[in-house]
């Protein structure tokens, strides 16, 4: 289980290593004035073209290392309102600042959120975080108990700015939906609906998978794009992943994505397959995606389960899926799709 970091000198040098992925991939930066509720600070903004990001940081004495996101790049000398704050406590434990460092058993450095997120509106915070957050998340040894909270990233991998742009724009997500339903009532409708990175489980996860786990959101939207891109209609919900559906709105195609071939995964997903299509009259598709090909020997029972296997492969900004095609064409020739 993942042990929230409370050491002054190991938050601080996580902190440097948090704002350093931004700051040395930055693209330019900018001098703009970043506003909150009861006014506004002049910041150097670093801008990240690749991430459609900016970032600004600093240590607010006896409080906070404050950090600030904001989408799109903001003009020299503007006033720009901030999307997102993934803060840290300076040390010791607060449960009132959102951000927290967290390490695994292998000495590995995760970034999760507490869901504390303002929006200087009443009624955006920690309750609506909870009630539409839909990212991964993860128990964590929070002092004397366990939290339950948001997984952002890993902060040394690869992939860590991409995760932390993820979550950032999954609050701006929710903070746009707040004021929409505030608003304008939503009409119930038949037609389905994506959210950005659905999940809902609440898992723990052994050191080596927490970091494969981070990708889940990433390659998930992926796959949404990939099938949008080829024309057809996807959404999701609490349980399921990912799913097409047909011209009368039923679901027919099911997928379920794992972050690793691990034996748990591959059982959790199977399990989640059947149970969430057991409803389903008209799904004749069930698909497993994976980063890897399962052993053969796996294979060879997903294929007397009648389950489909599909893998990916994530590789900078781009999640590609080996046989994508080929598995709609396949689904087409049984008439499992049909618009």
């Amino acid at each position: 289980m993942l042990v929230v970091l409370e050491n002054p000198v190991e938050i601080d040098n996580a902190q440097r290593l948090f704002a350093g992925a931004f700051e040395n991939g930055a693209t330019d930066r900018v001098r703009a004035s970043v506003g909150y509720r009861g006014g506004s600070e002049e910041h150097t903004l670093f801008w990240a073209d690749n991430l459609g990001l900016w970032f600004c940081s600093r240590k607010i004495e006896g409080s906070r290392y404050w950090n600030a996101f904001g989408i799109g790049k903001p003009a020299e000398g503007s006033n720009i309102p901030i999307v997102c704050e993934v803060n840290f406590p300076l040390n010791g434990m607060n449960r009132n600042v959102g951000g927290v460092f967290a390490r695994d058993g292998n000495g590995r450095i995760f970034v999760l959120h507490r869901g504390n997120i303002g929006g200087g509106r009443r009624g955006i915070g920690k309750t609506l975080f909870e009630e539409k957050y839909q990212g991964r998340r993860l128990d964590v040894e929070d002092g004397e108990k366990v939290a339950n909270l948001a997984l952002i990233g890993a902060i040394e991998s690869a992939d860590f700015v991409r995760q932390a742009k993820y979550f950032v724009e999954t609050v701006r997500t929710i903070k746009s939906g707040f004021a929409t339903d505030s608003s304008v009532g939503k009409k119930p409708t038949d037609e389905p609906e994506y959210n950005r990175e659905f999940a809902g489980k609440k898992r723990y996860l052994l050191p080596g998978s927490v970091e494969a786990s981070c990708n889940h959101g990433l390659v998930v939207d992926g796959l949404q794009q990939s099938l949008e891109d080829s024309g057809y209609k996807v959404g999701n919900d609490r349980n399921r992943d990912l799913y097409i559906v047909d011209s009368c709105n039923n679901i027919i195609v099911l997928f379920e994505v794992k972050t690793s071939i691990s034996t748990g995964d591959v059982y959790t997903g199977l399990g989640q397959l059947y149970l969430n299509s057991i409803s389903l009259a008209e799904c004749k598709t069930l698909v497993l995606v994976t980063p890897e090909s399962p052993p053969e020997v796996v294979r060879k029972r997903l294929r007397l389960l009648r389950i489909q296997s599909l893998t990916y492969e994530l590789k900078g900004k781009n999640v590609s899926f080996g046989g994508l095609s080929d598995l709609i064409l396949k689904c087409s020739k049984s008439k499992s799709l049909r618009f």
